[in-house]
């Protein structure tokens, strides 16, 4: 039987993210979740050990944050082969009456977020392969 597969995903305690954590522990894969509030998975974790899932918070807006929760995935589990970077937020409204703060924090989780994800997955893709190549498989989920 082949080893299963290492997944770091973002934005695992709600919607998208939630449903593919369960997903992948329910299929036996090892998940490394990754949130803000982390006390939003203690029923996985009680369902789950630690051998399986890995649960850290982390701000993706924040890339210390972000480049700590690759380091510890690779302590625990070795590497990760597959990242679905997920975390984000929307605004449902007019464009004339969004705040400042509400857009400037939009983009800052959608954007820079995503992006602090994407170059962390890359340099830690590169220190675990032997080949220098980045992370084996990115996913990227905007809605």
């Amino acid at each position: 039987m082949a080893e299963s597969k290492v997944w770091l995903v973002t934005g695992s305690s709600t919607g998208f993210g939630r449903s593919m954590t369960e997903l992948l522990l329910k299929n036996g894969n090892r998940v490394v979740a990754t949130l803000r509030r982390t006390e939003v998975l203690s029923g996985l974790a009680e369902q789950y050990p630690s051998s399986q899932l890995l649960i850290i918070q982390m701000d993706v807006v924040k890339s210390s944050e972000v480049a700590a929760a690759f380091v510890k995935a690779k302590e625990v589990f070795g590497r990760v082969d597959v990242v679905f970077n997920n975390a984000g937020i929307a605004i449902i409204g007019e464009m004339e009456s969004m705040r400042d703060d509400e857009a400037r924090k939009t983009f800052e989780v959608n954007f820079w977020g995503a992006s602090n994800v994407t170059r962390a997955s890359g340099r830690s893709g590169r220190r675990t392969n032997q080949s220098g190549e980045g992370c084996c498989r990115f996913l990227l989920l905007w809605v």
